[in-house]
Order: structure tokens, then C-alpha cells, then sequence
């Protein structure tokens, strides 16, 4: 079943100019014109979802239904109401399906010679589907909220804010000039990022990222681990690891490495600008290797059993 249906109304933000020579502030009024659509399609076995966002908001879900839903808002503001209603008729959106595959995209259409949007576009997808659904998600210019899915999932995403929940399969992240928070992560997971801040916690499975200009900050729980992180120009925090759980291999160039004293790290300086920090309690198969350049590695304090 497909179900259109499309609303277009008109409401007041404020947006304040303030000059600072009089004093003065200018109140200008945006004209909002929105448009919002509703369709599913039946999802079966081996259906994949592809989405594909320009200057979208992804809310991304799963249900215990055989259907794919796909609620979507589209906006553009403007102090010219007519501008505002020209430039939402650039933004174009489908949802088809091709085999196994749904697609579901939005873009602006760029007619050749023309000018570029006057307004400030906006996409909003809600998208709920079953939690065993492969899911693959560019998005660029927005965020994209994903959770509680239980196979693979790819992002790719530029100036895109990723929060992350509960996800558990195959996991493949490449993001540039975009954040990620992740919460209950599990499975064989790469992560990519340019440019990013990377904030984990209850991670689990084999995880390796790559990150270049950046922070990584992880909170450690006691789970089964395989970790590696090759960094540069990135610092990496490992937060109240549990005392013997990991085993540790630490190494950075023109950085620091800052250890607590209660793991008795083995510190070894290799050469005149690289670093290198062992701990290995003999207990645990999880196993953390962290090698940064131009960045500082920081572990601890930790947990006490």
C-alpha cells in the first residue's frame, strides 16, 4: 500500500540580526513551506534498503513487521514565500524498488544554468524495517540516528552527525567532517573517518578504525575485544579499563602515552620521537593495539575488580 499525501503551510521563525553599531535588533520572518509523504513496501527475504539523503535528518528503526515505512518531510524557508515554494519544487525525492533491493532517495535537482537554492532545504526521513534488513545509508549534509538493527549496515556520510544504537552484524563506516556516538555496538566493525570524533562505549566483536585528525574516546566494559586503532594527527582515550581484562599495545610518534600506575605498563622509548607501552596480564584473550601518530594515548584510571 502507498499512501501520498502533501501539505503545504505557512508558519513564523524568528531570525534576528543585530547591529552593532545602533544597538539595533531586525527581526526578519522565514516563510516555511513544507511538503511530507508516506509509502511502504513489503519487505522479504534478502530485501536490502538503500538510502541516499542530501541535507536529510535519518531516523532509523526496526519493528517486528514485514514492511518497509518510510515517513518523509521535506521543508524550505525562506523570507520569500514564493522563493521558498520554487526552491521545495528542486527537492526531489523516490522510493523504488529494483529486484531485492529498495531504494530511497532525495536530492536537489541543479538544472543546467541555473541558480542555486535561495532557501534553507531540509529532509526528514523517519524509516522503520525489520531488524534482520541489510541497510546501506550515504547521507551528507544532516545526521543520521541508527538503531537497533541486527545485520549488515554501511554508512557513508559526509557533514553528518551518526549516532548509533544497538547494531550487531557486519558494520562498515566511512564518515569525513562528521561525528559518531555509538552505544552497543557488536560484530566485525570498520570504521573510517576523517576529520571526526569518535565516541564508543560497550563495543564488542573486532573493531578496527582508522581516523585521521580527530579524538577517539572509548569506554571500556568487560566484553570479549578485539581492537585496533591506526591513527594520525588523533588522540585516544581508553576509559576505566576493568584491571586484567585487555592486554595492551600501545605505540605513538611525536606523541605521549599516559598509563596508570595500578596496570604496571611496561614503557619502552624505541627512538627520539616514538613510544611504545606494554601491558599484558595473561588472563584474557581481548586485546587492544593502538598505534597514533602526532597524537597522545591516555588509559585509564581503571576499574577495580
Amino acid at each position: 500500500m502507498v499512501v501520498n499525501y502533501q501539505s503545504i503551510f505557512q508558519h513564523c521563525a524568528a531570525a534576528f540580526l543585530l547591529f552593532w553599531g545602533g544597538g539595533l535588533i531586525a527581526q526578519e520572518t522565514l516563510q516555511v513551506v513544507t511538503q511530507n509523504y508516506q509509502e511502504s513496501i513489503p519487505f522479504g527475504l534478502g530485501t536490502e534498503v538503500s538510502i541516499e539523503g542530501e541535507k536529510a535528518d535519518v531516523y532509523l528503526s526496526s519493528w517486528d513487521r514485514n514492511q518497509v515505512a518510510v515517513y518523509l518531510d521535506l521543508s524550505s524557508a525562506h523570507q520569500d514565500r514564493r522563493v521558498a515554494e520554487q526552491d521545495l519544487e528542486r527537492m526531489q525525492h523516490t522510493m523504488i524498488q529494483e529486484g531485492s533491493k529498495i531504494i530511497v532517495r532525495n536530492y536537489i535537482s541543479k538544472p543546467e544554468g541555473g541558480a542555486r537554492p535561495e532557501s534553507m532545504l531540509k529532509a526528514k526521513y523517519t524509516i522503520i524495517l525489520p531488524a534482520n534488513c541489510p541497510v546501506n545509508l550515504s547521507n551528507f549534509f544532516g545526521s543520521a540516528d541508527v538503531r537497533d538493527l541486527q545485520n549488515a549496515v554501511v554508512i557513508n556520510s559526509e557533514f553528518c552527525q551518526l549516532d548509533l544504537l544497538n547494531l550487531r552484524g557486519q558494520i562498515s563506516i566511512s564518515t569525513r567532517f562528521g561525528d559518531i556516538n555509538g552505544r552497543q555496538i557488536a560484530g566485525n566493525v570498520q570504521i573510517f573517518s576523517n576529520r571526526s570524533n569518535i565516541n564508543l562505549s560497550e563495543i564488542q566483536g573486532v573493531v578496527n578504525i582508522k581516523s585521521r585528525y580527530g579524538r577517539i574516546e572509548l569506554d571500556a566494559q568487560p566484553e570479549n575485544l578485539d581492537l585496533a586503532i591506526d591513527a594520525v594527527r588523533t588522540d585516544i582515550v581508553f576509559n576505566e579499563p576493568p584491571v586484567g581484562y585487555y592486554s595492551f599495545l600501545l605505540r605513538t610518534q611525536n606523541g605521549e602515552i599516559i598509563t596508570p600506575k595500578e596496570m604496571n605498563f611496561q614503557v619502552r622509548q624505541l627512538s627520539a620521537d616514538t613510544q611504545e607501552a606494554l601491558y599484558n596480564p595473561g588472563t584474557t584473550e581481548s586485546e587492544v593495539k593502538i598505534h597514533t601518530t602526532f597524537g597522545n594515548i591516555v588509559i585509564g584510571p581503571p576499574l577495580s575488580n
